[in-house]
């Protein structure tokens, strides 16, 4: 039985580690770049993530998620919740002028 993000992750990389777990639209037009994630992929950088947090001491500890918008954020975020870290998403500086205008 899946009970969590993770776990469903974890089931999903054992039985289709090749198929495609996201897409993201980098213009945000499905016409312009594209990016893919694998499941096994994903897996994969979430453990690591997970791995580098608990080595330092961090479950249940917070963690603020300065990523840009893309792929990186959510192997951040599922890497958190796999190491037990309360994730706080935030949105880099630069990132945040370029999505509200010039």
């Amino acid at each position: 039985m899946v009970r969590s993000l993770v776990d469903l992750l974890t089931q999903h990389a054992a039985h289709h580690p090749d198929r495609t777990a996201y897409r993201y639209l980098v213009t945000g037009d499905v016409d312009g770049e594209i990016q893919e994630i694998s499941y096994g992929r994903l897996a994969e950088r979430s453990r690591a993530v997970a791995a580098w947090l608990q080595e330092r001491g961090l479950a249940g500890a917070r963690a603020m998620l300065l990523y840009p918008p893309g792929l990186e954020f959510i192997s951040g975020y599922l890497g958190c919740l796999a190491a037990g870290v309360v994730a706080v998403p935030g949105v880099p500086r630069r990132a945040a002028r370029r999505t509200t205008g010039p």
